[in-house]
């Protein structure tokens, strides 16, 4: 099961990760947790989800996904 739907993400976003505040946030490269800030960095992004169109509703600091094998935008 994914954390995040996948078919909506334009292709060039590799992964998504949920900050504190539960926007979540679509990247090329891998993003690194930022704790003290509630954040995932680079602060560069392809994507945004607000909180409520998030599926993502867990603890953020777990909420880094990579695009699974196979996942396309259609």
């Amino acid at each position: 099961m994914h954390k995040y739907d996948w078919s909506l993400v334009p292709a060039e976003v590799n992964w998504i990760a949920t900050d504190q505040d539960g926007w979540a946030y679509g990247f090329v490269g891998q993003p690194k947790i930022r704790v003290g800030l509630g954040i995932w960095s680079p602060i560069e992004f392809v994507i945004s989800i607000p909180k409520e169109s998030n599926p993502f509703k867990d603890d953020w600091e777990k909420s880094l996904e990579q695009r699974p094998k196979g996942a396309s935008h259609e």
